[in-house]
């Protein structure tokens, strides 16, 4: 735009000096529409200062608040994530309560009685059927304890192997018993033999100290559980 302002001057002004040169008294004025022609060649329509500065502002917002809408997205999702975690994990927990009442109630009300009115120094005479697997709902959920809070975590995992603990004495006992009743038996048929008594003492001896580690893990799961369900009161898992 300014090279054709500049061309069109220089024909008016070449044009105006040779009308000096001829005449030497001529004088050139032009009108308002001429002038005002030539003034809006000389202006940039598509720079101007006020268009510029909006067209960054817009693009700075529109960057900016893009930005906070893909943080404000990332934050709902972490959000959604967490309260999922949490639901997750309490209905875990809520699960393992409900298999270890359902496994203490059984037990309470069954050989646990018999175990604890025992007294001390006497063989356990009774056996514990363990055909079947006792703890389902750990085991089913044994792979998510990692989401777990730590020390809940740590105390759930402390019971069942306290648990299972119990569970092999009681196989151990069971195995004695049959020792013994298998010795007794033979001591019948064969009334004679001086190594059966022996033998039968030897083993009343193991059923004996049986019993008292029985008495002593059964009341230690006992504090170890009631702690656990204290700790899931607290957190409102019922």
């Amino acid at each position: 735009m300014k090279k054709n302002l500049v061309a069109v001057l220089t024909v008016l002004t070449g044009c105006a000096f040779t009308a000096c040169a001829q005449t030497n008294a001529v004088t050139m004025k032009l009108d308002p529409d001429t002038l005002k022609l030539l003034q809006s060649l000389n202006e940039d329509h598509w720079l101007r200062k006020d268009v510029m500065v909006s067209t960054i502002v817009g693009g700075a917002l529109a960057i900016i608040g893009g930005f906070l809408a893909a943080l404000y997205t990332d934050w709902l999702q972490a959000k959604q994530k967490r309260r999922d975690d949490d639901q997750f994990s309490q209905n875990v927990l809520r699960a393992i309560r409900r298999e270890l009442e359902a496994i203490g109630e059984v037990y309470d009300h069954g050989i646990g009685e018999q175990l604890k009115q025992l007294p001390e120094g006497q063989i356990f005479p009774f056996r514990l059927g363990l055909t079947q697997d006792w703890f389902t709902i750990f085991h089913a959920n044994a792979v998510h304890l990692g989401r777990l809070e730590g020390e809940i975590s740590r105390q759930v995992v402390t019971v069942y192997i306290m648990a299972k603990q119990l569970i092999e004495e009681f196989r151990l006992n069971n195995d004695g018993l049959f020792i013994l009743g298998n010795l007794t038996t033979e001591s019948k048929v064969q009334p004679f033999d001086p190594s059966i008594p022996t033998r039968i003492a030897v083993v009343e001896a193991e059923l004996v100290n049986r019993a008292t580690n029985l008495k002593k893990i059964a009341e230690g799961l006992k504090v170890t559980n009631t702690d656990l369900l204290a700790r899931l009161d607290e957190r409102g898992i019922k």
